[in-house]
């Protein structure tokens, strides 16, 4: 909502999920698109259509395997808008110790319990996934735009969408 206020040129969203945006969440998805903020989110993985990808007007975006297929992971749809790598991106990662969750063990009684923690990576690391790959799509959205705004003929979200799967 603070974007609709203080208007941005582009938003990514590494986000996603089943369902539908609510009434208030379609509202203002309706009313970046026609401020005229680009949208590029990432299509998920692995699950069925994935909001808020599947938005029109929303730069949906897949992911690409080492190869230049689709990747196994990649969700997939007839709202795709454009696919890039996807596997293996690195990534900045915290610098202190954590944890990602839990292995899973047995207890004494057979049943499933809390096993010890599994260590997180530190400093990068390679991730695959359709939210490697929308920071990348999100950025070639800004560079058109910031082209575009120089030329004195700022594109609208569905020209920036139209640009990028050409």
């Amino acid at each position: 909502a603070s974007c609709v206020e203080t208007p941005v040129d582009v938003i990514n969203l590494s986000i996603g999920g089943p369902a539908a945006p609510d009434a208030t969440e379609q509202s203002l998805f309706d009313q970046l698109i026609a401020g005229g903020t680009t949208i590029v989110a990432a299509m998920g993985n692995g699950s069925p259509t994935s909001y808020p990808a599947a938005i029109p007007s929303v730069v949906a975006v897949g992911a690409t395997a080492l190869d230049d297929t689709v990747a196994i992971f990649s969700n997939s749809g007839n709202h795709i808008a454009v696919a890039a790598p996807g596997k293996a991106i690195w990534s900045t990662l915290p610098t202190y110790a954590g944890q990602t969750g839990f292995l899973a063990a047995n207890g004494p009684d057979g049943q499933p319990m809390q096993g010890k923690p599994m260590r997180r990576e530190q400093n990068y690391d390679a991730w695959d996934g359709t939210s490697m790959v929308a920071p990348h799509v999100s950025g070639a959205a800004a560079l058109l735009i910031a082209k575009s705004i120089v030329a004195e003929n700022k594109l609208t979200p569905d020209q920036v969408r139209t640009a990028l799967m050409t």
